[in-house]
């Protein structure tokens, strides 16, 4: 078995890059966001558990406008939404899907 190592040179601190991918990620989802539609933030905060301190998040994306119009016909109001949970303490990062089921 052989094994190969890549390193990547990054030229920012681990500091600079952690901010700097928490705005990449805070602006894309402002793109995305309007009229209703895209990402819809209940919750950011920071919390702390044991040894871990990181950001909270909770949010809410409306997918509506991202699906075919026979899916949106067919489909409830609000089935369309997908719920996030984020634990964000970088570098580990835990985020929980949910999926509200209509019928």
């Amino acid at each position: 078995m052989i094994i190969n190592e890549y390193r990547v040179i990054n030229n920012c601190t681990e500091e600079e890059y952690q901010v700097a991918q928490l705005y990449a990620t805070a602006l894309a989802s402002k793109e995305n966001t309007g009229g209703g539609e895209g990402v819809e933030v209940i919750k950011n905060e920071p919390y702390e558990k044991e040894n871990e301190k990181g950001q909270y998040t909770y949010k809410i994306f409306r997918l509506a406008s991202r699906v075919p119009a026979i899916v949106k016909a067919v489909a409830p109001a609000g089935a369309l939404d997908l719920y996030e949970e984020a634990w964000n303490a970088y570098p580990y990062c835990k985020t929980v899907l949910k999926v509200r089921i209509l019928v």
